[in-house]
């Protein structure tokens, strides 16, 4: 047995060995990116499975929609700084970090002043009173993360994840003792605020830290050869974000009109701990991406297409599995008060076939600057999605359901329509999105007629 591993081990050093430099810093990203992702999903499960004994369903329904709304917002003023720092070939001067750091201070300002006007006209939108509060606290944010430091981008461009693995995990390390104590301590009718003070507490410290394991940090200024190239590149990614805000939000946004606090808690549960695995499927396309920028223009469409035809292969198989598994998974370690969430959960995993098979698309259209086709793609599928959003949580009687069922046939429509546009353009084979078609059809039948609507 020892020997049988020993050879294991030995041929796995000679393989890398093998490899380009270019593989080796792409697979040493890759297993830093993952190592750091693993570690998060673990503590985020612990914290989340302490949470759901202290909160009701009504907490996470109330943080659900304020959250949506700053995430929503943020998107809105995305100026893809992080991809323009990667891409840049001036991305790691002085001047050009410099002019990102200013930026992102002046983008955070009208944020927080958005964010608070909000705080005045969605709590009655919604009836939830209860949001006002929180969405006055949750608009210091924007501010918040502004301040942090810009070179960790440079560290992503030079695919060395060592440094983000130490400053996520120590976020998590922090933040989530906090969140428990005061879920632990303040009354039922003020528990809501220990996910807000718990969000911003980790925040701060994660600002704090980018300041402590980051390169130091340049002076704010303003570059204008710098500042014409951020805004060149970050107005092609606003107008994709802008679509892309409105169509990944719009159920959590549009569900509290039609759905209690309590039910849209158990959605918004199921959609963080799947966001968990998507998040993952993020990392690997943000080192995939880095990867990309590091290769020669002649063999950047190839190696894009390989990846494509692997994620197919092995990936998509594996989040069917996970989706079949998960419901059953939840129901055993959760509280009967949140088994709600568990078809839901379900659901959210059949989205993510159809996710990372975009996703290593819109990555291959980003380094090429050429989003737009991904933008169509959204306001196509957003299209979709607005008219038939009503059908499923009203007419067809789906109710919270009928939200994730929404959600899988957003990202459905969006991902095929992204696909022919490349497909017309002969940069990819149309085989690695019929499979994810056929994977998320058979996944969806296949959670809702082993767990049910219920």
């Amino acid at each position: 047995m020892i020997s049988a591993i020993r050879h294991v081990l030995g041929f796995g050093r000679r393989s890398v060995h093998n490899l380009s430099t270019e593989a080796r810093a792409g697979l040493f990203g890759l297993g830093w990116s993952y190592l750091s992702h693993g570690v998060q999903l673990v503590l985020r499960l612990g914290s989340s499975l302490i949470l759901t004994r202290l909160l009701a369903p009504d907490a996470y329904g109330i943080f659900g929609p304020a959250l949506a709304v700053i995430f929503l917002l943020d998107m809105l003023c995305d100026l893809g700084v992080q991809q323009s720092v990667i891409r840049s070939p001036i991305g790691e001067t002085p001047e050009f970090l410099g002019t990102a750091r200013s930026l992102l201070l002046v983008r955070a300002i009208p944020l927080t002043l958005a964010v608070a006007a909000l705080a005045f006209v969605l709590p009655p939108f919604y009836d939830l009173p209860e949001l006002f509060g929180v969405l006055l606290v949750l608009s210091v944010r924007p501010l918040l993360l502004s301040q942090l430091n810009p070179t960790l981008f440079v560290l992503y461009r030079h695919l060395n994840y060592r440094t983000p693995f130490r400053l996520d995990v120590l976020q998590l390390l922090f933040s989530i003792p906090m969140t428990i104590v005061l879920a632990w301590q303040l009354p039922s009718e003020w528990s809501v605020w220990s996910l807000v003070i718990g969000l911003l507490f980790g925040d701060a410290v994660r600002v704090v830290l980018s300041h402590i394991l980051c390169p130091r940090v340049p002076g704010f200024r303003w570059d204008a050869p710098s500042a014409r190239e951020l805004s060149r590149f970050g107005f092609s990614i606003l107008r994709n974000t802008i679509v892309y805000g409105a169509w990944i939000y719009f159920d959590r946004l549009a569900g509290p009109r039609l759905l209690g606090p309590e039910k849209i808690g158990l959605y918004v549960l199921a959609w963080t701990l799947a966001e968990g695995l998507e998040l993952l499927i993020s990392r690997g396309s943000d080192v995939f991406y880095s990867m990309l920028a590091r290769r020669d223009e002649a063999d950047r469409t190839p190696f894009f297409q390989r990846t494509a035809r692997r994620v197919a292969l092995y990936l998509l198989p594996l989040l069917f599995v996970g989706a079949m598994l998960a419901p059953l998974v939840f129901k055993l370690i959760y509280p009967a008060k949140f088994h709600g969430s568990a078809v839901l959960l379900g659901l959210l995993i059949v989205r993510l076939i159809m996710r990372a098979t975009s996703q290593i698309q819109f990555m291959h259209l980003m380094m090429r600057a050429e989003v737009y086709i991904a933008t169509r793609a959204y306001i196509a599928s957003f299209i979709v999605l607005v008219a038939t959003f009503v059908v499923w949580v009203e007419v067809l009687g789906l109710g919270v359901v009928g939200l994730a069922v929404s959600a899988v046939v957003a990202m459905t429509t969006f991902t095929l329509t992204q696909t022919l546009q490349l497909v017309w353009r002969k940069e990819l084979s149309p085989w690695p999105a019929i499979a994810g078609l056929l994977w998320t059809g058979v996944g969806m039948a296949g959670v809702l007629l082993v767990y049910g609507t219920g």
